[in-house]
């Protein structure tokens, strides 16, 4: 689209974003100031609402069960055949439900005590005036509502809900048992105070603290475990992770502890039954030689003797791992599903097979964990136990393979056992019944012998157990709550203030379906706007008189100018037309103050009142409206008898609408309107009509063959954009004769009593200034404000 340059600072636009946005946004600075003073306030009281949430953190790290071993001891297979921890498994652990209550007990954060503050209550954990526990707290009454006490420190009772309750005893509540402990018994603590306590229930706590820790692996590399707790006390949240790192490691102390129990008892039955038949076969050996005299057996009879303790000594062991495989075949035929220990299983050293029961075990953890988090039947348990009795299986065709070959083991024995006994018949009868019994008791003492080494062993294993978890850093909270940041908090309310105001300013200018910008009629319409007018803010509807220097007055001389520019050809009487979009644009008031500064020029001038249904020139201009153009056109009265002298107004002169007609347009068409309009121009050097507005009626294209010029009025924040698509096409059409536009009504921009305007200073390119870079007052001076000095400084006016 072409555009006429009828600016000297129109059509260069400005490379300077920062004048750019200076001009965008300034004129609104009381908009951001008075926003960010309101956001700051708001992120203060916010703050004040807001509970500060500190973050403790700690970290232990698993001790290695995978380390390899040349050598594995009887009892480490028994007792750690299944210790194979995983960092998982230990965090599950750490989270459970066992662990996280114990710890609630322990710190008794079952009853919190709070301050009741102006803005928000505060968690008063470490400086409570007293502190409350109870000998039963799975059996307390959960009550939410605000408990409120108080206490004289001279006596030792506490009152709570007007219900004396001793100090430090046990005492009956309607909550449950409780115990209270005075903190500092040098202070009073009035009705009035602002102190009170909840009781919560062991479960709600336990989910509060689960649901702000976080436990997670540390490294991929090393198995370490992180552990991070919010809590509005800071030392109550390092209070909480070194808790529950203790109560894990004593829950994984007592799992071990019970494991070396079952051995230790299972040692235990078989060495009373040993020592039993030791004690039988000593008191036949004794009753033997005493009746026969034998005190010793030969050389021979010892080295026989010597050879079948090793047989029967083998023997034996072979026996016990029967015993042993029949106790786990046992056990896994009979046991549930769920985890247990498993049989001890000494003298087994099958790799295979440990390695089985051991995978047993993990999967029937793994089982037990996810039924506590989802239920039973899930499509996760149900592939875990499909695992279980496949491992199970396994299990069994292990012991079977272990039977056969101690099977084959003990027949092969049992024949070297003969061979050896052949010999002994060759000693003499008394000696080889000495010789049976000896063997018998040399058997029976390896064993008890072996039997009380595992023992032992098994209560050193039990004495000196300790946890897998490593404690790498107890827990610490920063001195600085990790939320709300002030800074953050301050730095976003500044944000959203400035966002809000270029967000309001965006809707109120750029997202409106009226005309703001000069730049929306120059890019909608190749017509020239040939008058900016500001809102005239006074009542007296004659903007421009002598001696007026107004910048309303300004601007009409300089429409003056402009319209005489463009009549400059034009011989004889020279008529201009006025009309607009829709009623309430300015047309009215731009007529007569167009014309009475054509007439303060020296030249003759009319204002006819051509808006023959709404008529208001003579409202404005106080005259009387009949008779007048209405009553000529209809042959009722002389063209002299309604051309009006205004008063006080040198050569104006004003032709009335007359009597408001049923039919204007068709009285227009009448022909008289001719003969009016010949002889006006003969009185006349300038003819003002105003005409009803174009986006309505027809009125104006019938008059607009008396015009020379058409002056379309279009009125800031008034004229709807899609009006300037019908300018266009008259524009193009040149269906009214020398369009030019009048952008009028104009007000100031932003906020305050600044001469910032919608005009050529829109700030949307151009290189001039809002307004017109001058402020016409009254014989005044114009004085810079502090702050247009600023803005002095980044732009330059050109």
């Amino acid at each position: 689209m072409i555009k006429e340059l009828n600016n000297p600072f129109e059509g260069k636009k400005t490379g300077n974003i920062l004048n750019n946005i200076i001009y965008r946004f300034v004129p609104f600075w009381p908009l951001f100031i008075l926003s960010f003073v309101v956001s700051i306030l708001c992120a203060w009281l916010f703050l004040k609402l807001q509970t500060p949430v500190f973050e403790a953190t700690a970290q232990i790290l698993l001790k290695n069960q995978q380390a390899s071993k040349v050598e594995t001891k009887v009892l480490d297979e028994l007792v750690n055949m299944d210790e194979n921890t995983s960092v998982e498994n230990e965090i599950e652990l750490i989270k459970s439900s066992k662990v996280i209550n114990e710890v609630v007990k322990e710190l008794n954060l079952y009853i919190p005590i709070y301050f009741e503050g102006k803005f928000r209550d505060i968690l008063s954990y470490n400086n409570s005036p007293i502190s409350i526990t109870s000998p039963e707290p799975d059996l307390l009454n959960e009550h939410m509502e605000e408990i409120g006490f108080y206490y004289h420190k001279n006596e030792n009772y506490i009152i709570v809900n007007e219900v004396k309750y001793l100090l430090d005893t046990i005492v009956n509540t309607p909550y449950g048992k409780l115990i209270f402990h005075i903190n500092n018994k040098g202070r009073d603590l009035a009705k009035s105070s602002n102190f009170y306590f909840k009781i919560l229930t062991i479960k709600h706590v336990s989910a509060q603290i689960l649901g702000r820790l976080r436990v997670t692996p540390n490294s991929k590399e090393a198995s370490t475990i992180l552990l991070k707790l919010t809590d509005p006390v800071a030392l109550r949240s390092e209070k909480i992770l070194n808790t529950i790192i203790k109560v894990y490691n004593q829950a994984v102390i007592e799992n071990k502890n019970q494991k070396s129990l079952n051995t230790i008892n299972f040692i235990n039955g078989r060495i009373q039954l040993v020592n039993n038949d030791l004690k039988l076969i000593e008191k036949e050996i004794e009753s033997f030689k005493s009746n026969n005299g034998i005190s010793d057996l030969s050389s021979t009879g010892s080295a026989i003797l010597t050879l079948t303790n090793d047989i029967y000594k083998n023997l034996s062991n072979v026996q016990i791992q029967k015993e042993i495989l029949l106790s786990i075949q046992n056990y896994i035929s009979n046991k549930n599903n769920g985890p247990g220990l498993v049989p001890a299983t000494n003298d087994i050293s099958d790799p295979v097979l440990l390695n089985l029961l051991s995978k047993l075990i993990e999967l029937e953890s793994e089982k037990t964990q996810l039924e506590i988090k989802g239920g039973q039947n899930t499509q996760s348990i149900i592939a875990v136990q499909n695992k279980i009795n496949r491992t199970k299986l396994d299990i069994n065709d292990n012991i079977k393979t272990i039977n056969s070959n101690l099977i084959i083991k003990e027949n092969k024995l049992n024949f070297e056992l003969e061979k050896v006994k052949l010999e002994l018949y060759k000693i003499p009868f008394f000696e080889r019944e000495l010789f049976d019994l000896t063997r018998q008791q040399t058997i029976k003492n390896n064993i008890y012998t072996f039997l009380l080494q595992t023992k032992e062993e098994a209560e050193l294993s039990f004495a000196a157990t300790v946890s897998d978890g490593i404690i790498l850093d107890n827990a610490q909270a920063g001195n600085v709550p990790i939320k709300p940041i002030p800074l953050t908090i301050y730095l976003i309310a500044i944000s959203l203030s400035i966002v809000i105001v270029i967000v309001y300013i965006f809707i109120k200018e750029d997202l409106n379906n009226k005309i703001i910008f000069r730049s929306q009629i120059e890019e909608e319409t190749s017509a020239a706007v040939i008058a900016e007018i500001n809102f005239n803010e006074n009542k007296d509807p004659i903007a421009i008189k002598h001696h007026n220097r107004s910048i309303i007055a300004e601007q009409l001389r300089s429409l003056r100018t402009a319209v005489q520019e463009k009549l400059f050809h034009i011989e004889g009487c020279k008529t201009i037309l006025f009309t607009s979009s829709i009623s309430g644009e300015g047309k009215s008031f731009l007529s007569v103050n167009l014309a009475n500064s054509l007439a303060l020029s020296g030249k003759k001038v009319a204002i006819m009142e051509l808006d023959l249904r709404k008529p208001k020139i003579n409202i404005l201009l106080n005259v009387q409206r009949e008779p007048g153009i209405t009553n000529y056109l209809l042959n009722k009265i002389s063209i002299d008898d309604i051309i009006i002298k205004v008063e006080d107004f040198d050569s104006l002169y004003v032709i009335p609408a007359g009597t408001v007609p049923p039919n204007p347009t068709e009285l227009i068409l009448n022909g008289k309107l001719d003969e009016l309009m010949n002889e006006l121009k003969t009185q006349f050097d300038y003819i003002v009509i105003d005409s009803p507005p174009i986006g309505l009626v027809t009125d104006a294209k019938l008059l607009n063959k008396y015009s020379n010029i058409c002056l379309y009025v279009l009125r800031h924040g008034y004229t709807l954009k899609y009006f300037l698509k019908m300018i266009q096409k008259f524009y193009t059409n040149n269906e009214l004769n020398n369009i030019n536009l009048i952008y009028n009504g104009i007000k100031k921009r932003g906020v305050g009593n600044y001469n910032y305007n919608y005009g050529y200073g829109y700030g949307y390119g151009y290189g001039y200034s809002y307004g017109y870079g001058n402020t016409y007052t009254d014989d005044k001076k114009e004085t810079k404000s502090f702050f247009k000095k600023i803005v002095s400084k980044f732009v330059k006016h050109k």
